[in-house]
């Protein structure tokens, strides 16, 4: 009996997840795996692709603890013979109590707290300090595509990096809290990660990752802060220095465009970006570059598809310089200290959660044979 993954994903919802949980669905290499995102979500057309794939295959619901998890009372309800799944780079203040039974693939400090709160629910845990990324020959891809539609802004960046005294910084934004909610970006909170960005009075390249430097927890453009940074960036260059950001700027419909353009002393160059059939295809084309060419990692704290992304691609954990900024929570914090350590510890990177999904498959195939053999588990 093959396995049936059904992915639940809110690519509305901004929150970083939904590539993740792709990622990790995609692992289901000896299956078939069947998205939904709760953006665009027909419980009644869910229920009954659940209930056909479940006459012919293992079924496992595959979401995120970030999103709404009530409907999975429901699910585990009607279903108990799907596995349900979570994933999570920390605890969230969610209700498990009505769930018989569930798999949780995060680190070991949140399955530790949800066992404790949920004493009740049969939690088997997978341990994964690191988010999932997409697969290294999918970041090139998005890489390639921006430099082929882009190449004038594509040769600046390249050229800049010849300098090897050039900084490149990726700045993020609002951070999810355990109970759902958001911590907000804020002008004052840009403003000071701009001046550190400047201080050197080196070349630098800045980039912001995902809708979360741009919008409010509600999804709406928010541009004060970004553009509180901008002014702090043109107020505080110095002689002769260049920066390159890549960004955005806001459209109407609460839509948001990218650009790039060059700060000089007294002088701004503006680039309009030729968007890509792939995601955020100029963040992967910078980190590309800065991976191959052994540049430091720096990248404000909360950003953690960040680490998996960069270790993917490539990327020593010695390179990997921390921005802390007041937009984390203290598990950005255990991460990276947890990455450090098992590294010096070790000399290996820590679990992904592509890994322990892996495991997780692996053992739902074993379960399968001794099934077909009579076997009971």
């Amino acid at each position: 009996m093959s396995i049936t993954v059904f992915s639940i994903t809110n690519q509305n919802a901004n929150l970083g997840y939904s590539n993740s949980i792709k990622s990790l669905a995609e692992e289901n290499k000896n299956g078939k795996v069947l998205n939904f995102d709760l953006g665009n979500f027909d419980k009644s057309v869910f229920e009954e692709e659940l209930s056909k794939a479940s006459k012919t295959s293992q079924t496992l619901l595959l979401t995120s603890a970030a999103f709404d998890t009530a409907f999975l009372n429901d699910i585990s309800k009607k279903f108990p013979n799907t596995k349900i799944v979570l994933t999570s780079d920390k605890f969230y203040d969610n209700d498990l109590s009505n769930i018989s039974k569930i798999s949780l693939v995060m680190p070991e400090k949140a399955i530790n707290k949800y066992k404790e709160k949920f004493p009740n629910t049969n939690i088997t845990g997978y341990n994964a300090e690191l988010v999932a990324s997409p697969s290294k020959e999918d970041m090139e891809n998005r890489a390639n595509d921006f430099k082929k539609l882009n190449p004038t802004v594509a040769e600046e960046i390249e050229t800049t990096l010849t300098n090897k005294k050039t900084n490149v910084f990726f700045v993020g934004g609002r951070v999810s809290l355990p109970d759902g909610g958001f911590k907000e970006n804020t002008p004052e909170i840009f403003t000071n990660i701009a001046k550190n960005i400047v201080k050197s009075g080196n070349p630098t390249i800045v980039t912001f990752h995902g809708l979360r430097s741009f919008t409010k927890g509600d999804n709406s453009n928010d541009f004060a802060p970004y553009l509180a940074f901008e002014e702090t960036i043109k107020n505080y260059l110095q002689p002769k220095q260049k920066v390159i950001i890549l960004t955005k700027e806001a459209k109407s419909n609460n839509q948001r465009k990218s650009v790039a353009k060059v700060f000089e002393k007294n002088q701004t160059s503006y680039f309009s970006i030729n968007e890509s059939k792939f995601g955020a295809a100029e963040y992967y084309f910078l980190l590309n570059e800065v991976v191959k060419n052994k540049f430091i990692l720096r990248a404000t704290v909360e950003q953690m598809n960040f680490i998996p992304e960069a270790l993917t691609l490539g990327a020593d954990v010695g390179k990997f310089i921390p921005c802390i900024w007041d937009l984390h929570v203290q598990s950005n914090l255990d991460t990276y200290g947890s990455l450090f350590e098992n590294y010096f510890k070790t000399g290996e990177p820590l679990l992904t959660q592509s890994q322990a999904f892996k495991k997780l498959l692996n053992e739902a195939d074993l379960n399968n044979i001794l099934l077909s053999k009579g076997f009971e588990r």
